[in-house]
């Protein structure tokens, strides 16, 4: 989270299934006791489209049922 001139900047990263030795120069969130992982590498063998559904629905319930654009482009 940043506030810059009473702007909020924020966002989240979902590693599906990407390759991570692309990521081994990251220091998510500067954390530097941990590093990127991802959902296959957990375990969960989901799609792009399995967490966009998931996305969807979780941002509806929270912020309502209100119609949000989705385009997966992986």
């Amino acid at each position: 989270m940043r506030v810059r001139r009473w702007v909020t900047f924020h966002g989240i990263s979902i590693n599906v299934e990407p390759t991570l030795e692309h990521f081994s120069g990251i220091v998510p969130c500067g954390i530097r006791e941990h590093g990127v992982t991802s959902l296959v590498d957990l375990g969960l063998p989901v799609t792009m489209g399995d967490v966009d559904a998931a996305l969807v629905r979780t941002w509806e319930r929270v912020f309502g049922d209100h119609p949000i654009g989705t385009t997966c482009n992986p």
